[in-house]
């Protein structure tokens, strides 16, 4: 997927910005979860259960900072611009509805979630690797890459209520397996944009 038309300097600001946003998403489970252990000696089920602990404060803060960054993001073209904004939203809506309260709020909390690892594993599969009309071997690299992230975000969202009608979360609860999927996802949705932001397999032509 080629850059928007931009100068030099912004240019290696927007890819800055990703890896940021890539090792967000890589560090705030790693964060939760030391946090939780070291502060309250408590590993919880879930990302969103930090909510119930100071930890909250990395878990809102980081969500934010994402859902911002998406909201704002300017991609190749129309589509790419709605499906970030729509992203950055849901992003900031988990933030803001914590899964701690039931009924309606709990319900939405989880959808806004869902929806936004969808989103993202759409915009690594599809949008991401747009070709170039002549890919360097990198480029080829790193699509594929973007599309085995995508395919772990939605195994692992996909996984999470399938356990769930097995019976098998109870089953398996010494070994947090909701959290453990969700960290996958996330470090899936990290390396993605780390990727996108030239961190790595990069070349002289855009990422």
């Amino acid at each position: 997927m080629r850059e928007p038309d931009r100068g030099p300097m912004v240019v290696v600001s927007y890819l800055t910005l990703r890896r940021t946003v890539g090792f967000l998403g890589i560090s705030l489970p790693i964060v939760l979860f030391t946090w939780g252990m070291l502060r309250e000696h408590l590993w919880l089920n879930t990302i969103s259960a930090y909510y119930s602990l100071r930890a909250r404060d990395a878990l809102v803060g980081c969500l934010c900072t994402i859902g911002c960054f998406l909201f704002t993001y300017h991609g190749h073209d129309k589509h790419d611009n709605v499906v970030t904004q729509v992203a950055g939203t849901c992003a900031v809506l988990v933030a803001l509805l914590p899964s701690t309260h039931s009924g309606v709020q709990h319900a939405l909390h989880f959808l806004f979630a869902a929806t936004l690892f969808v989103l993202l594993a759409y915009i690594s599969y599809f949008r991401f690797t747009r070709r170039d009309s002549r890919p360097t071997e990198a480029k080829l690299t790193r699509n594929r890459v973007y599309r085995l992230c995508a395919i772990v975000m939605i195994v692992c969202v996909g996984l999470i209520p399938a356990l769930d009608l097995m019976h098998l979360t109870a089953r398996l609860s010494a070994i947090r397996p909701d959290f453990l999927l969700e960290t996958l996802a996330l470090w899936a949705f990290g390396l993605s944009w780390v990727v996108k932001g030239g961190a790595l397999w990069a070349d002289q032509s855009s990422a």
